[in-house]
């Protein structure tokens, strides 16, 4: 039986790859067995080397200088759900941003002149203070009534503007309101304004009919 030439070469070269199949075998078996470099993997740094010593920061934030950042950040003519629904006032179903935790309930403090977390929040959006927080003013509705463009520039940058920075005490305080022309007023007259403020104890001016200045 004659073998062609093509058939005699793939014999000859699977030949040979079987012969050199142990050797290979054994220098991989010999390096996994023996550490060639003599290096230890605590020796290696996981820290890329242009960047294992600190250095002083090189971006800058350059804000403009201008009156609209103690504007209200909630105004009433946005689409802040992207519905295509402008609103025009509070609306519950929507978590605002600011200084107060939307899913907590604050009571005033006017000797020390802060708000400070009492509980929880309940309702289907967890922004409702009921029942035994009845008294209390829901975080998320504070933040749509209270928070300028500078209070949220101020939160996202750093946490928010430190009054009071101490080991056992933090507090933020808004942003100074301009006396001049700029207008920051807020309505809301919703069924739900029971749960979000402590209607029973506010006060107005009695200068405008209300019962203390």
């Amino acid at each position: 039986m004659k073998i062609s030439k093509t058939c005699t070469g793939f014999l000859h070269g699977l030949a040979l790859s079987l012969a050199l199949l142990p050797a290979l075998w054994s220098t991989g078996a010999q390096a996994a067995a023996s550490n060639l470099s003599g290096r230890l993997m605590a020796q290696f740094s996981a820290t890329p080397i242009l960047t294992a010593q600190s250095v002083p920061p090189l971006v800058m934030i350059a804000m403009s200088l201008d009156h609209q950042y103690w504007q209200k950040a909630y105004n009433d003519y946005s689409d802040l759900n992207g519905d295509g629904v402008v609103e025009r006032s509070y609306l519950d179903s929507f978590e605002y941003y600011g200084y107060f935790h939307s899913e907590r309930c604050y009571t005033y403090n006017d000797t020390n002149k802060v708000f400070t977390a009492v509980g929880v929040a309940t309702g289907t959006n967890q922004h409702y203070c009921e029942g035994t927080l009845s008294a209390a003013w829901s975080g998320n509705f504070l933040n749509w009534v209270t928070m300028t463009r500078m209070d949220i520039v101020r939160k996202i940058l750093y946490g928010g503007q430190r009054s009071t920075d101490t080991a056992t005490q933090t507090s933020l305080e808004r942003a100074f309101l301009p006396g001049d022309a700029h207008s920051f007023a807020k309505y809301y007259n919703g069924a739900d304004i029971a749960k979000l403020t402590p209607n029973d104890s506010l006060r107005t001016d009695t200068l405008n009919g209300g019962n203390n200045n």
